[in-house]
């Protein structure tokens, strides 16, 4: 029978954020341990992915924005640290995170995450976490995988997209991908490897942050399937150093 893990939030004096498992016998990890990272500053939304959805909400542990299943929920299931969620693309499983100010991405940004897809995808891309920007096709950020397994940094405006095809991502392995913008170029990495860029200017509206697939004219689209762990979204762009922490 799985034990509970018992954990300690602590913030420090530089906003940097750690999980201190102070007891702890759960399955969830080889070790039984959750192993949480050191969060640089700036951290605005996390998702960590260590307890199954409570009817829908998803506990995000840094400002507690209110995370909730859109269609289905995902399942816990063994992660890159501790637990992770496993998506099933049939439901699909999709997060959602409502707009709130400090989620804004026009200023500069990163997300960061781990995945481990089951299958490359049949359709043209999965979609692991995005904010769409108007009522279409296009968003403020996104990352994806293409149905080449080429990681997929994408960002844009209203009027048209931009986008970085980038090395191969592994199936049934766990990588780390992440994007950064300055407010003028953008930057993808795989497993904390710098992966292209480019210049590119990003719009921001009211539209939610999803995770799990993207949103097609306000419909899910491209949804993952595999697993995804340690979701991060920050209000600036971070250095490699601090990316190549995320990934370790």
């Amino acid at each position: 029978m799985r034990s509970s893990v018992v954990a300690v939030l602590l913030v420090g004096a530089c906003g940097r954020i750690a999980f201190d498992p102070v007891a702890s016998t759960s399955d969830a990890s080889p070790d039984g341990m959750r192993d949480g990272p050191i969060l640089p500053s700036g951290a605005v939304l996390y998702l960590p992915f260590e307890s199954p959805p409570v009817g829908s909400a998803v506990v995000d542990v840094v400002r507690g924005h209110a995370v909730s299943c859109r269609t289905t929920c995902p399942t816990l299931t063994t992660g890159r640290r501790g637990s992770a969620y496993a998506f099933n693309s049939a439901g699909p499983d999709v997060l959602e995170v409502p707009y709130l100010a400090d989620l804004d991405p026009s200023a500069g940004f990163t997300i960061a995450v781990w995945i481990r897809m089951n299958v490359l995808p049949t359709t043209q891309y999965y979609c692991v976490l995005g904010k769409p920007v108007g009522a279409g096709t296009f968003n403020s950020h996104a990352l994806c995988v293409e149905n080449t397994g080429d990681a997929f940094y994408h960002s844009g405006t209203t009027a048209g997209t931009d986008n970085v095809t980038g090395s191969v991502v592994p199936i049934l392995q766990w990588h780390h991908l992440a994007m950064t913008w300055d407010g003028t170029t953008k930057r993808g990495y795989l497993d904390g490897v710098p992966d292209g860029m480019r210049a590119v200017s990003v719009e921001n509206d009211a539209n939610p942050i999803v995770v799990g697939a993207d949103l097609n004219s306000g419909a899910p689209a491209y949804p993952l399937d595999g697993a995804l762990d340690e979701v991060l979204v920050f209000d600036r762009p971070l250095s490699v150093s601090e990316i190549q922490t995320l990934a370790q």
